[in-house]
């Protein structure tokens, strides 16, 4: 079975859509095919038989810390020459990878616009449909992103003169 017959064609960015249910998500290539799309961009020892196992010495710290107990095991590492990130699982991995790549599997079906993470094509999605799921608890101000909420918050107006 082909890749393309898997593939649904985008509508055109002049149609107008109301259909906001398929709007908000598009589906991610399976991690099988990531990782093929990954070795044949990406040097030929991550090509060969990759092994999440530690190849690298994990970094040092820059100044001692107090120690909040055992220290979180991060086998996978990035495979690039110039990279030395670690994470603990793969899926984190294979995140940080599309850095390398360029890879952007998430597609606005309203601009056509690519994302490398499913999470900048929801708050993408939000500038299109005017959504605005975050509101200040102080003033009921809404806001688009979480962290415009927080960034307002010691700023509202409401809550400085109200204090």
């Amino acid at each position: 079975m082909g890749l393309s017959s898997n593939l649904k064609p985008f509508p055109e960015p002049s149609q107008p859509s109301n259909q906001c249910d398929s709007l908000y998500t598009s589906p991610a290539l399976p991690s099988t095919i990531d990782s093929i799309l990954y070795s044949s961009l990406l040097p030929d020892s991550f090509a060969q038989s990759y092994t999440p196992r530690a190849t690298k010495p994990p970094r040092a710290r820059k100044s001692p810390a107090a120690s909040h107990g055992p220290a979180k095991e991060k086998p996978f590492t990035c495979p690039m020459e110039s990279c030395d990130r670690r994470f603990s699982r793969s899926d984190e991995l294979n995140r940080h990878i599309r850095i390398h790549t360029g890879h952007k599997p998430f597609q606005c079906r309203i601009c056509l616009r690519s994302f490398s993470r499913s999470d900048h094509l929801t708050t993408h999605t939000r500038t299109h449909t005017g959504e605005k799921p975050f509101s200040c608890d102080v003033c009921g101000k809404r806001f688009a992103r979480s962290d415009e909420r927080k960034r307002h918050g010691p700023n509202c107006i409401f809550y400085i003169y109200h204090i």
